[in-house]
């Protein structure tokens, strides 16, 4: 049975960690782009440090990753100290290893001592449900997988109310896509009047 060694990266993993990204999504090399912009300095949140890895103790190699970066979501005042889960992958060589459970045990453990609000996914259906994550249904076509299951999130999370969108919630939609395009090369800029015809009259106006 592989032992496994379950750490946070650092920049000295970041081309070990490319590379395993690219064996576990072979033949499609923008996965691999992906990981090298979630180790690089030009993403908001991400660094090599907020990936975790399992790092096989015989012979060093990594055997599974998965990137993360840290998120404050405010919902009418109320903070939330969220963590997301961005690209994720075991080297074929590790299947069956037991070594991504392995990090997100870990990775659970940090949460709760940093006193996190919720840790969420928009991943793969049903995979991330075998690490404790649920399905949350937030539009006809998008399941988030997350978990509230940490005290002080459960606490927050109660505080909130969901309701139908409204004229009041556009600029907290043109700040929330502002913050979203610094991690873009290019992107529209919505201000209220964009945001408006698609959050308000697009929905009110044609049926789907």
């Amino acid at each position: 049975m592989k032992q496994f060694e379950i750490r946070r990266a650092t920049e000295q993993d970041r081309p070990a960690i490319i590379d395993t990204i690219r064996a576990v999504f072979q033949g499609e090399e923008e996965f691999a782009k992906m990981a090298d912009f979630f180790t690089s300095p030009f993403h908001a949140n991400a660094r090599p440090e907020t990936a975790w890895i399992a790092v096989d103790i015989l012979n060093g190699r990594i055997a599974a990753v998965e990137m993360t970066a840290s998120m404050t979501w405010m919902y009418e005042g109320i903070p939330l100290k969220a963590l997301v889960l961005l690209l994720t992958g075991t080297h074929p060589d590790y299947k069956g290893c037991n070594a991504m459970p392995l990090i997100h045990k870990k990775i659970d453990e940090w949460l709760l001592e940093n006193e996190y609000d919720i840790a969420f996914v928009d991943g793969v259906p049903w995979y991330y449900r075998r690490l404790g994550y649920q399905p949350l249904e937030l539009l006809p076509d998008q399941t988030v997988y997350d978990r509230f299951s940490l005290p002080k999130g459960k606490k927050n999370l109660e505080k909130l109310v969901i309701r139908p969108f409204e004229e009041k919630d556009l600029p907290l939609v043109v700040e929330l896509l502002a913050h979203k395009a610094k991690d873009m090369l290019y992107s529209f800029t919505y201000d209220e009047k964009w945001a408006r015809m698609f959050a308000l009259d697009y929905l009110r106006n044609v049926v789907i």
